[in-house]
């Protein structure tokens, strides 16, 4: 019962947290796309699996900003771009390990970890999205 009321919760807040960015995303349509798979996942397999096609997406979307942005720094900003980068990554991986370690066991702890990089990787996507405007 706790498990599926989580479920519904996070798949709630997942949707709502990436719906926000629909309009601004480069790929709107593969957003809905996954967002729909989500919505419709029936068991926690699909809940996984969904999940961690979201995450997957929402790093692609990084990686496109990060470029897109390195491309308009100077090499000074760039290489403090690079750090900043490099502990953010780590800063995320140790989060999401962070949040899952507390599903530990759990057939729902993919759902948490997948879910946590979706909305950190997101997070994270609308600030350099912002500084690049900045920066312009």
């Amino acid at each position: 019962m706790r498990e599926n009321v989580m479920r519904t919760l996070l798949v709630s807040l997942l949707l709502l947290a990436t719906g926000a960015v629909c309009a601004q995303s480069e790929a709107p349509n593969e957003l809905k796309r996954l967002e729909a798979a989500l919505a419709v996942a029936q068991s926690q397999m699909d809940l996984n699996q969904a999940s961690d096609a979201l995450a997957r997406y929402w790093d692609r979307q990084l990686i496109k900003a990060e470029q897109k942005l390195r491309r308009e720094l100077d090499a000074e900003a760039v290489e403090l771009f690079q750090k900043t980068a490099r502990a953010w990554r780590e800063y995320r991986l140790t989060q999401v390990a962070f949040e899952g370690d507390r599903y530990r066991g759990g057939s729902i702890q993919p759902l948490i970890r997948n879910t946590t990089f979706a909305t950190i990787t997101e997070r994270r996507v609308k600030e350099i999205e912002l500084l690049y405007e900045e920066n312009l």
